[in-house]
């Protein structure tokens, strides 16, 4: 997708799925702009892994 690979400014949100949160967490680590991401997931145990 474009808009994941560019630097955007604005009130945007991109959503990516991932079949994983291995996949997930090595997305988020590998993107070159560091921006903010977020996990939506019914599994407690994966947000509480991500939020530490």
């Amino acid at each position: 997708m474009r808009i994941y690979k560019k630097e955007i400014f604005g009130p945007v949100l991109c959503v990516v799925r991932a079949p994983d949160f291995a996949t997930a967490l090595s997305m988020i680590n590998a993107h070159e702009y560091g921006n903010g991401a977020a996990v939506f997931t019914r599994a407690g145990d994966t947000a509480g892994t991500f939020g530490c």
